[in-house]
C-alpha cells in the first residue's frame, strides 16, 4: 500500500518502522473535518488545514478512507473492502493498521474509542 505527502510518495511494505500503534482492529475510527475531494480516477486528496499538509491516497486506501464512518472498527473495514471486491490478505490487514496509525499520528483521524468485537 502508499499514499504520497506532498510530491513524495511513501510506501508501506515496510510494516511497523518506528510507527506507534494506537489503533487496533477494534478501534472505532472517524475522519476530522478535512478538505478532501475524490477524482474520477478513484484516487482522494485530503489536505490538512493546519499545515496545509496535502496527501493523495491511491484508490485502495480511497476507498478505506470513505469506509471510516465514526461507526466502523478497522475489522469491519477490513470486511467491506474484502465484500467490495478488493483483494486483501492478513499481510494487507497489518499494512491497513500501519496506514490508519500514521493518519491518526498526522491527525486526520480520530480514535473515538474500541468496540469489543464478539467471535
Amino acid at each position: 500500500m502508499n499514499y504520497s505527502s506532498g510530491n513524495k510518495i511513501i510506501d508501506k511494505t515496510n510494516l511497523f518502522n518506528g510507527i506507534n500503534m494506537e489503533i487496533k482492529h477494534n478501534s472505532v475510527l472517524k475522519r476530522i473535518s478535512h478538505l478532501w475531494k475524490q477524482f474520477d480516477n478513484g484516487t482522494i486528496l485530503v489536505k490538512y488545514l493546519k499545515t496545509m499538509d496535502r496527501y493523495y491516497l491511491n484508490p485502495v486506501l480511497a476507498k478505506v478512507w470513505l469506509c471510516i464512518d465514526g461507526k466502523r472498527s478497522v475489522e469491519e473495514i477490513f470486511e467491506a473492502m474484502k465484500n467490495n471486491g478488493v483483494q486483501l490478505s492478513n499481510k494487507n490487514k497489518e499494512q491497513l493498521l500501519v496506514f490508519l496509525n500514521e493518519l491518526y499520528q498526522k491527525n486526520l483521524l480520530d480514535n473515538p474509542g474500541t468496540m469489543w468485537l464478539s467471535k
